[in-house]
């Protein structure tokens, strides 16, 4: 796993941490069978602005 590796070379990985992070929020909103669209809808929840095509 990215996490584990990361760790054991000390290395950060800031944004693996938000992207998780991200995958959480889908999760939580019953997003997670979708595609990627998952992601950005989880992304718009997080900052309150709705993307329109």
């Amino acid at each position: 796993m990215i996490a584990r590796s990361a760790q054991d070379l000390n290395s950060p990985t800031p944004a693996a941490t938000v992207v998780r992070e991200t995958i959480k929020t889908a999760v939580n909103q019953e997003w997670g069978e979708e595609n990627a669209s998952a992601l950005i809808k989880a992304l718009e929840l997080e900052v309150g602005v709705i993307i329109k095509s």
